[in-house]
C-alpha cells in the first residue's frame, strides 16, 4: 500500500437567501470540492452542485 507524501482537499459553499415575506424564503446555492495528491499536484475537482429551495409559509 502506497501512502502519499502530500494530500490536500478543498471544499467551498456559497448560499444566497432572499426573504420574500417574514415567513417565506428563497435559497440559491453552489458547492464544490477538490483534492490534490502526489499524482495530481494541481487541485482536481471531484464534485460540483447547484441547488435552489423555496420555503413558503401557508397561513390560514
Amino acid at each position: 500500500m502506497r501512502v502519499d507524501a502530500r494530500d490536500r482537499s478543498l471544499g467551498t459553499q456559497v448560499v444566497y437567501s432572499y426573504m420574500i415575506n417574514p415567513l417565506s424564503r428563497l435559497y440559491i446555492g453552489y458547492g464544490d470540492s477538490a483534492f490534490a495528491d502526489d499524482e495530481n499536484p494541481g487541485l482536481l475537482r471531484t464534485e460540483q452542485a447547484v441547488f435552489m429551495k423555496f420555503s413558503y409559509a401557508w397561513l390560514y
